[in-house]
């Protein structure tokens, strides 16, 4: 099966279609969840988010979302709105491939959100999926990952109970969770110990 294809079957099938959270982000809530998927795969379909294969990724990196066209990029991305993702999916290049499809819909929605809340809550629903679908933890283990674990534990727990459609996460976890996110190395500038104090690009 075709990358886009089997993109298209992740976004839309069981594991994703069941993740769903509301997160604090500046003075408001913000909701991920099956809308934010199927948008995505609807952009796939339309051929306004682009697919592109490679298995030349930045360390630790397994997939990336580019907002914008990046010909400086090993591979050159030449189009706007493009997930550059492995030609061939397995359960780890899944969940990555849907942490980026987050970003992707924050960028099609146009949402108003800071980037470390971004990444968090792409983290979460990284982890939602690779729990959801029986990958354990050795295999998709990684420091921001690991604390992102508790939130999700806090989530599906809140799914089992079904109390509440779309349940909100942990004030506690998530707070550790932007903390990690804020403090890690990848998302802090090169030349500068101050995190990123600015929003993705999302123009559509």
């Amino acid at each position: 099966m075709a990358a886009k294809e089997r993109l298209i079957q992740v976004l839309l099938g069981p594991a994703a279609s069941r993740i769903r959270f509301s997160f604090p982000s500046g003075n408001r809530w913000i909701t991920l969840g099956p809308g934010t998927f199927q948008r995505v795969a609807s952009g796939i379909r339309a051929n306004t988010v682009h697919i592109q294969t490679s298995t030349q990724f930045p360390p630790n990196t397994g997939a990336q979302y580019f907002a914008a066209a990046d010909l400086s990029n090993t591979p050159p991305v030449p189009r706007a709105n493009t997930l550059l993702m492995p030609p061939i999916l397995g359960r780890v290049g899944e969940s990555t491939a849907l942490h980026e499809c987050v970003h992707a819909a924050y960028d099609l929605f146009r949402t108003n959100i800071n980037a470390w809340d971004e990444e968090a809550s792409a983290y979460v629903a990284h982890v939602l999926y690779c729990k959801m679908t029986g990958l354990k933890q050795p295999r998709w283990s990684a420091p921001i990952a690991d604390v992102a674990s508790a939130t999700a534990d806090g989530l599906l727990a809140e799914y089992q109970r079904g109390a509440v459609r779309v349940p909100q996460v942990s004030r506690v976890s998530w707070e550790l969770l932007r903390f990690a996110v804020l403090t890690s190395p990848t998302y802090l500038y090169a030349n500068s110990p101050v995190l990123m104090q600015q929003n993705y690009n999302h123009d559509g």
